[in-house]
């Protein structure tokens, strides 16, 4: 991903894009970010933090290390 420089208010961006961080929150190989960056002006991300994560497993450990 590279640094975009952000636009002064009188030009403001035509094209806006949405991520939504499904598994992980890995910046620098996740090629459909970096695709959506070099695309858009502005992005939006989303993580939705799944409850499920923090239970347990069929195997009988979560998922997620909750301290």
């Amino acid at each position: 991903m590279k640094n975009q420089q952000i636009k002064p208010n009188d030009q403001l961006s035509n094209s806006r894009g949405l991520f939504w961080f499904r598994h992980d929150l890995r910046l620098h190989d996740n090629v459909a970010l970096n695709t959506l960056c070099d695309e858009v002006d502005e992005v939006t991300f989303v993580y939705v933090i799944d409850s499920r994560l923090y239970s347990k497993s069929a195997f009988g450990f979560s998922r997620a290390k909750c301290t």
